[in-house]
């Protein structure tokens, strides 16, 4: 007969319970991060924490998972993550390396970007600082900016002779060190008008705040100086409207400015009956422009509506989608080419809408059709790509497209819309220096013997700056490859 008795533990028995466990806890743990990444607004707001060029380009994290990606395509904010972003969220060496070894983003990149960029890579900025013939003073102060010892440099040397007042201001905007020296260098502030000083100011907070306290400054501060300043900066703000000296200098415009870009003080100065008695439309609009939650709270109050008129309603509304789909609905047959451009151009959804339409699109002209498309490289192809919409396109029109480097491809290569283009119009698209595009032409022209009434355009205006493009480029892309070479050496010998 068997026996009851129980079977004592051997080592294998053991480890089969323990791997049982450990197997256990893994498929808990799996379950705990399946729950996370089931939460779309959990990582939305994990992905809100990541720089802009994380976001966006070849290497963009959407690209990783589907979760990812479908977590960004609905969160407005990070889905419309834009090239001044990425500029703006590029702090030091490590981030300029990551961007440029981006090629979706690299290729986005204008000769305004790619100089922000550098300027926080000293090693590179210092490699161009040395080719005077590639840069501008505008171009050698953005290089300077980001880095003291660079910036002291170029204040010291011979080069800040030939500097004006505003690209002076320009070395300091970013570096709150460079900002504080040339305010308290009397040779260098004497030489700055107060317009300069109060750009100075909008971009540094300690510079705005030491403005305001200064008897020399508060006494050459106007209205409009201080609404920049206020405008700028929360604190500053505060201070300036406890202050009934420099309140009087202001006038109500310049109140209305301040108030735009700080909702807790605009919604405190709309309770105030003298302030919201003086509320026109354009300065209501101002107030709800940057800011949704007010825009609603506009919209809900029966007293500022009154002094409304339907086109201002509409520029209003367009700060929140839901809102302006509720005014495409509410207003469909009464609403203009410009309120449809104006409710429009901010969001994708509500411009495909609009395209969608027969009415709608019979009420748009040129210039909503360039409103509609210049924010979204998606609704300009679709312009683009129709014949009766395009032909309502002029020259002024394009010129707004083309600050879309896709856009500007498909202008260049549809004759009817490339010989719209004047000389100065090939001369602003060569300025943009979008290297999408210089490639485009390069690849275009490579190998024609006989060139085209187009090309030859194309040859004359644009095909020089492209090639001094590419040796900056190709110049940047040595320093990067120098380090990185110098980073895995010592890897190595470590």
């Amino acid at each position: 007969m068997p026996s009851n008795k129980k079977r004592p533990l051997t080592r294998s028995t053991q480890g089969a319970k323990g791997t049982r466990q450990e197997i256990l806890k893994v498929q808990e743990g799996q379950h705990a991060i399946d729950a996370v990444f089931s939460n779309a607004d959990l990582i939305s707001h994990i992905q809100s924490f990541l720089p802009a060029y994380k976001l966006r380009g070849q290497h963009a994290v959407g690209n990783v998972s589907k979760k990812f990606h479908a977590a960004q395509t609905t969160n407005n904010k990070l889905n419309s993550i834009s090239l001044s972003d990425v500029v703006r969220t590029c702090r030091s060496s490590d981030d300029v390396r990551n961007i440029f070894n981006d090629k979706t983003l690299f290729q986005q990149l204008n000769w305004q970007a790619m100089l922000e960029i550098l300027s926080y890579h000293p090693e590179v900025a210092l490699r161009l600082l040395n080719e005077p013939k590639w840069l501008s003073n505008q171009d050698t102060c953005i290089l300077s900016s980001k880095n003291e010892v660079l910036g002291v440099s170029l204040l010291k040397s011979l080069s800040c002779r030939r500097l004006n007042d505003n690209e002076i201001a320009k070395i300091g905007s970013d570096c709150p060190a460079l900002a504080m020296r040339i305010l308290n260098d009397p040779s260098l502030r004497s030489k700055m008008s107060i317009t300069a000083l109060t750009q100075l100011g909008k971009k540094q907070l300690d510079v705005a705040k030491k403005m305001l306290t200064d008897t020399d400054f508060r006494t050459r501060l106007q209205g409009n100086n201080l609404a920049i300043l206020g405008y700028s900066h929360l604190e500053v703000a505060k201070l300036i409207l406890a202050d009934k000296e420099l309140r009087l200098k202001m006038s109500f415009h310049d109140l209305v400015s301040i108030c735009s870009n700080h909702p807790q003080l605009a919604l405190a100065m709309l309770k105030e009956s003298d302030f919201s008695a003086q509320l026109n439309s354009c300065y209501i609009s101002m107030i709800c422009e940057k800011h949704g939650s007010i825009a609603l709270s506009v919209l809900q109050n029966d007293d500022l509506l009154l002094n409304l008129e339907l086109s201002w309603v509409c520029i209003i509304a367009s700060q929140d989608p839901h809102v302006a789909r509720k005014i495409l609905e509410t207003f469909h047959s009464t609403l203009t080419g410009d309120d449809l451009a104006n409710l429009g151009h901010q969001h994708f959804g509500i411009a495909k809408l609009i395209l969608n339409n027969a009415q709608f699109r019979e009420k748009l002209k040129g210039e909503h059709l360039a409103r509609l498309g210049c924010a979204n490289l998606a609704i300009a192809r679709e312009i683009l790509n129709d014949e009766n919409l395009r032909q309502r396109l002029g020259r002024l029109e394009l010129i707004i497209l083309c600050n879309l480097p896709g856009a500007t491809i498909m202008i260049l290569d549809i004759p009817e819309l490339f010989n719209t283009l004047t000389e100065d119009d090939l001369d602003y698209i060569r300025s943009k220096d979008f290297p999408l595009v210089n490639d485009h032409i390069l690849s275009k022209l490579a190998g024609k013997v006989f060139l085209t009434y187009e090309e030859e355009r194309l040859m004359k205006h644009l095909v020089t700056d492209v090639y001094k493009f590419k040796g900056i480029c190709n110049l940047v892309q040595k320093v990067l490859n120098e380090e990185a070479k110098q980073i895995f050496a010592k890897k190595a010998r470590i």
